[in-house]
């Protein structure tokens, strides 16, 4: 399979996007975030840049890692922000819990393969 510049690209950034995200978010409580308007606006920002490059990359790309939870990336922006009554917070925090974590170790095992071709 022909990995295209493109995916690697948008990949890394998913990558860094996932990094800075996790890094922000720390070891602090939820509600500690949801206080911290520098941290949620961070947090926020790398959200939309994960969507938004996950959204770039090839369908091949995908396909070919199915390790990485794609189907939890695409369009979670969306489904936390632009919510009727403001921020969606169960979307945000089960993002947080369930989804961060693994999606950046998936794309860490996958950045190395990717950056030498």
């Amino acid at each position: 399979m022909m990995r295209t510049e493109t995916d690697v690209r948008y990949v890394s950034r998913m990558h860094e996007a996932a990094s800075a995200a996790l890094t922000f978010v720390g070891d602090h409580a939820f509600t500690e975030l949801l206080n911290d308007n520098r941290r949620m606006t961070v947090l926020l920002r790398a959200i939309e840049l994960l969507d938004r490059s996950a959204r770039c990359v090839s369908s091949e790309f995908c396909e070919e890692h199915i390790d990485v939870p794609w189907d939890r990336v695409l369009g979670i922006y969306p489904q936390i922000v632009y919510h009727k009554e403001g921020l969606h917070l169960e979307n945000l925090y089960y993002f947080i819990v369930e989804v961060l974590s693994p999606l950046f170790h998936a794309l860490d095992e996958i950045i190395p393969q990717e950056v030498s071709v």
